[in-house]
Parts: C-alpha cells; sequence; structure tokens
C-alpha cells in the first residue's frame, strides 16, 4: 500500500527495539488455552490433576476437555510424560493473558506447544517485560503493554499477529546454567542478574548524559515514547511493518522527563499506582 517516506530515512536512524533489547520472543503460545489457561488456579490445577491420572482413558479425557493430537504433539505421550513429574505444580504460573487481564497458565512442555523458556525463565524473579509487535496487521500501531509476570502471544494483537517480549533482566537458569546470551562482554552464560540492554547502547546514553543511567530509566523512557501520539502520527506508516524504533535524546532533562512519564504509565498499566482509587 502507498506510504509517505519523507519521515523514513530519519525513522530508520532510530535504534530498532531488537537491538535495544537482545534477548526476546514471542509470548508464550499454548495451542490450548483454554485447557491450559483459566482465571481459576484451582480448576486449572484439578484439570492438570485429571489429565495426568492414567486410570482414566485418553478417550475419556480427549471428550471430556476436547484435546486433538497435532502435528508436534501427542496427548498420550504428554500424559505419560506429565505423570511421572512429582513436581508437576511447580508448573502453574500467573500470565498476562490480555490487557489488564492477568489468569494463570500450566506453562509445561508437555502441554504447552512454544512455552518460550528463553525469555520467561527471567520472569519467575522480580522483573519487568516489554510487551510490542512486529508489524500491525489490522489498524494503526497501538501495540504496547508491560507486564511483570508471563505473557501470552496475542495480548496486544488479533489473530492475525503475534506479541513480542523483551525483559529487562536476565536471571541465571538454576537448573543447567546454560542461558545463552548474545551480548557483547559476556560469555554465553548468566551468571548473575543482568540488564538485557545492549551495553554500547548504555554506554553512550552515560556518556552523552554525564550521568548514570537505569535499565529502568531506559525501560520507562522506550514506554513513554511507544504511547507518545506524535510518535505514533509521524512514524504511523513505519511502524506498521517492522519493530518499532526508538529515538533517544541528547537532551537529559527531556530524557528524565520522558522516564517519568513512561514509569508512570507502567504503574497504571499494572494497576499499582497510587492515582487508581480502588478499581474493581
Amino acid at each position: 500500500s502507498p506510504r509517505d517516506e519523507t519521515k523514513y530515512s530519519e525513522y530508520k536512524s532510530f535504534v530498532q527495539v531488537t537491538d535495544i533489547f537482545p534477548v526476546n520472543s514471542t509470548g508464550i503460545k499454548t495451542h490450548r488455552d483454554a485447557f491450559v489457561i483459566d482465571s481459576d488456579k484451582n480448576a486449572l490445577e484439578r484439570r492438570i490433576s485429571q489429565f495426568r491420572d492414567l486410570s482414566l482413558s485418553d478417550e475419556i479425557i480427549r471428550k471430556a476437555f476436547n484435546l486433538k493430537d497435532t502435528r508436534d504433539w501427542s496427548m498420550s505421550k504428554a500424559r505419560k510424560q506429565l505423570a511421572e513429574n512429582q513436581n508437576w505444580k511447580n508448573h502453574i504460573s500467573s500470565i498476562t493473558y490480555r490487557p489488564f487481564d492477568n489468569q494463570f497458565i500450566y506453562n509445561s512442555s508437555e502441554l504447552v506447544e512454544w512455552p518460550r523458556k528463553e525469555t520467561m525463565q527471567h520472569m519467575s524473579e522480580e522483573n519487568l517485560m516489554l510487551i510490542t509487535v512486529r508489524q500491525v496487521a489490522e489498524g494503526v500501531f497501538s501495540h504496547a503493554f508491560i507486564s511483570d509476570i508471563l505473557v501470552e502471544s496475542r495480548i496486544t494483537t488479533s489473530n492475525r499477529g503475534m506479541a513480542y517480549v523483551f525483559p529487562l533482566y536476565l536471571y541465571p537458569d538454576e537448573e543447567n546454567h546454560e542461558g545463552l546470551l548474545p551480548m557483547e562482554g559476556i560469555d554465553g552464560v548468566v551468571l548473575e542478574k543482568t540488564a538485557n540492554i545492549d551495553q554500547m547502547l548504555m554506554k553512550k546514553l552515560e556518556d552523552n548524559y554525564g550521568k548514570n543511567v537505569s535499565p529502568e530509566d531506559v525501560l520507562f523512557y522506550i514506554y513513554a515514547v511507544l504511547y507518545s501520539p506524535s510518535y505514533r502520527s509521524v512514524y504511523a506508516d513505519f511502524l506498521k511493518f517492522d519493530y518499532p524504533r526508538i529515538p533517544f535524546t541528547s537532551d537529559y532533562a527531556l530524557f528524565r522527563q520522558m522516564a517519568e512519564l513512561g514509569e508512570r504509565l507502567k504503574n497504571l498499566h499494572l494497576m499499582t499506582s497510587d492515582e487508581l482509587n480502588e478499581p474493581v
């Protein structure tokens, strides 16, 4: 479709979010949301308990929960694997299913086809996760959100698109210490809490401002930019077909002002803001 290319060279000079946050992925894609996601944690636990109970036939389970085999998933095999897992309850976690709609998910490889461990493993500790899209399948760009728990792949999109997630911090993998980390200066293993922000970008910002810049400052600044009406309007055509690109100001006072606005938005969107009076 036709688009105004006037501002494209300027937009192209900005930093793409995938370059800012090197470790990223799509959100979790289960292929069976109705079975593994529920607003009632106890109901979800009962379902999984029945699923792993091999005294119940495959046919009963298949009909009771409307489960179908796929090219990559066998219900019978998954039941046997889950029956052997004595710590199966540990896989129940909170998930941001849709904006302002946190539910519970049974997030294990036996039942979820894309659990996205490369990003989601870092949300078991205190963390924040930026959410946006690679392209806008319908309408205009309005696809940005934030979470402090797991995130589902359709949170900001229709069925024609997928959400991408960018954790702020990376934590050591306590199970096998094999967290591959494509970041300069780190040898492929996360041994301690590490900011998932390009180190060259952080150094450039600090050199320019002459001040220390925290990972939270960078995330909140980006969040404010993504919600800026002028940013969405001026670069509307370019935001439709690739990951968003972020312009960084050379003015530290403006950077701080934007970061404060982004933090205010974060608190509102996570429903933790003092501005909210007992939300229903």
